[in-house]
């Protein structure tokens, strides 16, 4: 199955705020809002930016990935249920490895909700979509492992009616794009008041982080109707390609910068900002060499072989003359 590059792109884009957010509940950082202007701007661009708006666009395309993956499956002749049951399991291995170095990370929890998928396995798209508004809905005042499976749902509707095809629904996504860009700031207002007011951060911050969340899927599935734009923003879909790979790299990068320069409670805003740009770039032009000789990222093989055996695991090294 053709892979489908917005997805990659997406992908991509959600690892550079999930990096921002980890490095800041990682190293907890040193800010002073009162009497720093550009810690106060920082942190502000921190809480109205990236928190929470990140983790939702990642939780969307795990649906949207579970799509792919069954219908690939079953192209192939394959036991789908089984296959995706037997990944979740490795997804849930790797996650509580992780949990140890990263406490709070999202694997395992994604390993745990994926099996809340296969029942919605032969669901109507529209139903898929209805129920995963539903459960978004749900997930503002109960907490964010609602929202998850909120959006799980909502990305495995959006793939199923071929919503990440180049140029598909392009005056839907229009009217979604507009009319999230006009609630960004009433809801960024809202989030405050409602933070302010109950002191309920999650919620605060699902109420504030949606429309944003959309804003930047929708621009983003816009731009990539464009195949010079889906060129250019080659090498976030080469992160996405490796998503897994950069995730777990990220965390262990992290943890050892703040081995070696001490810096868990002690570093800047500013300074973990510079630092997450850097590892960033670092790992864009990383996976665009990398994916010229191999196929996928180390860790994404190794989870494929765990999944299907060797029988049907997909070469590893490109082909001399591709790779040249």
């Amino acid at each position: 199955m053709k892979r489908i590059e917005s997805i990659d792109i997406l992908r991509g884009f959600a690892l550079l705020g999930i990096l921002f957010i980890n490095m800041q509940q990682m190293l907890l950082p040193v800010t002073d809002i009162e009497a720093r202007v550009a810690d106060r701007i920082l942190f502000n661009g921190f809480e109205y930016g990236i928190s929470h708006r990140f983790f939702v666009i990642f939780s969307f395309l795990f649906g949207a990935g579970f799509y792919l993956f069954m219908k690939n499956a079953e192209e192939k002749g394959e036991k789908a249920s089984l296959l995706f049951a037997r990944r979740l399991l490795i997804l849930l291995a790797i996650g509580i490895v992780h949990h140890l170095f990263q406490p709070g990370e999202v694997l395992v929890y994604y390993a745990i909700f994926g099996f809340l998928l296969l029942p919605f396995r032969r669901a109507n798209a529209w139903v898929l979509l209805a129920a995963g508004l539903v459960m978004t809905g749900l997930g503002v005042y109960l907490g964010s492992i609602f929202m998850t499976y909120g959006m799980f749902l909502l990305g495995y509707g959006a793939a199923r009616i071929g919503l990440f095809e180049p140029g598909a629904y392009r005056g839907g996504l229009f009217a979604a794009q507009l009319i999230s860009l006009l609630l960004i700031y009433p809801c960024a207002l809202l989030q405050r008041t409602v933070m302010d007011s109950t002191g309920l951060y999650d919620t605060a911050s699902a109420i504030g982080g949606l429309p944003l969340s959309v804003f930047y899927v929708t621009t983003i599935l816009l731009l990539c109707g464009s195949p010079s734009v889906r060129r250019r923003l080659g090498a976030l879909g080469n992160m996405g390609r490796m998503a897994l790979t950069n995730y777990l790299m990220q965390t262990a990068v992290i943890v050892l910068l703040s081995a070696l320069l001490d810096w868990e409670g002690t570093i800047g805003l500013p300074l973990l900002i510079a630092a997450a740009v850097v590892l960033l770039a670092a790992q864009a032009l990383l996976s665009t060499l990398w994916l010229r000789r191999f196929t996928m990222g180390p860790c994404e093989y190794l989870w494929r072989l765990g999944t299907y055996g060797r029988r049907s695991a997909k070469p590893f090294r490109r082909p001399v003359r591709e790779a040249a």
